[in-house]
C-alpha cells in the first residue's frame, strides 16, 4: 500500500490514507477463533458466531459452564472476547491498528466500547436474574 500524505495527516508521514480491504466473514471467523486459542480460550463453534450478539461458551470442562463470552462486530472486522470468571478479555481486529486510517481507528474504538458495554449489560442481567432467583428461594423458605 502506498501512503500518500494529506492535510489531515501532515506531520505523520506513515499515516495510511486509504481504507483497508475488509476481511470476508468466513475468514474473520477463522481469525477470531485463532486469536481466541492464542489467548487460551476454546472458541465456540463457527455456526454459533453471530455478529452483534453476546455469545456464551464454556471455558472449563463442563458444557454447562458459560463463563466465556464473544461479541463479533457487525462488520465482521473486529471482536471482543473473554472469560467472566477470570475477568480476562481481549480485542481482535482484522487489521493492525497502525495500518488503519484515523477514521478506521475511530470506528474500531467505538465498536470496541460498544462491545464491552454489551458484555457489561449481559453480565448485569445475569447477576440480576441470580439475585431475583435467590430472593424468591429465600421468600419460599427454601434457604434457611
Amino acid at each position: 500500500m502506498q501512503i500518500e500524505p494529506n492535510a489531515a495527516t501532515a506531520g505523520r508521514p506513515n499515516e495510511p490514507t486509504r481504507p483497508q480491504q475488509p476481511m470476508a466473514p468466513s475468514e474473520a471467523f477463522r481469525a477470531i477463533a485463532q486469536a481466541m486459542r492464542e489467548s487460551g480460550l476454546v472458541p465456540p463453534p463457527e455456526g454459533s458466531m453471530v455478529p452483534g450478539k453476546v455469545i456464551r461458551f464454556p471455558t472449563g470442562k463442563r458444557s454447562s459452564d458459560t463463563a466465556g463470552w464473544l461479541i463479533i462486530f457487525h462488520d465482521y472486522q473486529g471482536a471482543a472476547y473473554g472469560d467472566w470468571r477470570t475477568d480476562q478479555y481481549d480485542v481482535w481486529h482484522a487489521h493492525n491498528p497502525s495500518q488503519m486510517t484515523a477514521a478506521e481507528r475511530s470506528i474500531f474504538k467505538r465498536l470496541q466500547r460498544e462491545a464491552i458495554s454489551a458484555r457489561d449489560r449481559e453480565m448485569a442481567a445475569i447477576y440480576e436474574k441470580g439475585a431475583s432467583e435467590a430472593a424468591l428461594l429465600g421468600m419460599s423458605g427454601a434457604i434457611s
